[in-house]
């Protein structure tokens, strides 16, 4: 792993392209602002109907390049069997103490996905548990900052959001990537979505909702799960 030093914002995501969806504009304006971003995979994708595990890892490279990030990592836990267990949450705490980043996002608690609700009880556990001494990965331990949640298939909870007017043509860029998911998707005979059918429309339309709740034309939402510390409330 390249990193040398620390990391800003790390976006957790169940499996390539969750964190383009939900937080692609938010890393391409950090990014802007001179801060270190990076995506961890938790899976390769490997159960999705759409694709194959060999076809996403290039495409979420490709989007990496599109946002700038400073690293992006794979750890293959098993798309479809991610838990918050001991063994899983030892890869992603050392991960954690690797990168040593300062702001952590991952999808939310109540996400339709079982793998975004699972991922997100297992990246809770090790933001709260890398930071403990006496749980040996091999690396010092450490204590980001800052815990949030951004949606893929959920519209709330809502606490915040950030304008991404600039920076929303290059979230589309990169969700354009994955384009064996989202622009030229082989399905077999058949196929019913479960979920969402057009992300790129869902983008677009969600990026719009949120943008004009706070005045402007495009926004991404976040919710804290740690509490914010605001000295200025209109300065912050």
């Amino acid at each position: 792993m390249k990193t040398k030093t620390a990391i800003d914002v790390l976006v957790i995501a169940p499996h390539p392209d969750d964190a383009e969806l939900g937080a692609g504009g938010f890393l391409a304006k950090m990014k802007k602002r001179g801060y270190k971003t990076a995506i961890v995979d938790l899976t390769l994708g490997e159960q999705g109907t759409k694709g194959t595990p060999e076809v996403r890892s290039k495409e979420a490279a490709a989007a990496a390049e599109v946002l700038g990030l400073y690293q992006r990592l794979c750890l293959n836990l098993g798309d479809s069997q991610l838990a918050d267990q001991h063994e899983q949450r030892l890869e992603l705490i050392s991960v954690l103490r690797i990168l040593r980043p300062r702001l952590l996002l991952t999808t939310a608690e109540k996400d339709e996905h079982p793998d975004h609700r699972a991922a997100y009880h297992l990246a809770r556990a090790a933001f709260f548990q890398a930071r403990l001494p006496k749980i040996d990965t091999g690396r010092p331990f450490h204590a980001p900052e800052q815990l949030w949640t951004y949606g893929v298939h959920i519209e709330d909870p809502l606490s915040f959001i950030v304008d991404i007017s600039d920076e929303f043509e290059q979230k589309r860029r990169a969700v354009e990537c994955y384009r064996s998911q989202f622009v030229d998707p082989k399905l077999p005979e058949g196929y019913r979505y479960a979920g969402v059918s057009d992300y790129l429309g869902q983008i677009e339309w969600r990026g719009r909702l949120w943008g004009q709740k706070i005045g402007v034309r495009y926004g991404e939402a976040f919710a804290p799960v740690t509490p914010l510390r605001l000295n200025d409330p209109f300065a912050e």
